[in-house]
């Protein structure tokens, strides 16, 4: 597989893992925010593999993209400790 073929399985699943969680309504609130939170670390997997591709060119939307990865990576942190403290 191509790095392009995971950026995009990456993101599209982390994408409908989201809209299928809004739709489960019924499921308890931390099953819910698991599943949220699982379907952004997909996301952010998919990020790195387009930093992957963007890596070659060294230009500036590769620094941007960097950036934007990095940013995205702390908050899914960010997110992933807040919602691991909530369960206590």
């Amino acid at each position: 597989m191509t790095s392009r073929t995971k950026h995009r399985l990456f993101v599209t699943a982390g994408f409908i893992t989201i809209i299928v969680t809004m739709a489960l309504g019924t499921w308890p609130v931390y099953l819910r925010g698991l599943l949220v939170l699982a379907g952004g670390w997909q996301m952010a997997i998919g990020i790195v593999y387009q930093v992957k591709l963007f890596a070659q060119q060294k230009n500036g939307l590769y620094y941007t993209l960097l950036v934007f990865a990095g940013i995205f990576g702390l908050s899914m942190l960010a997110l992933t400790l807040f919602w691991l403290d909530s369960l206590q």
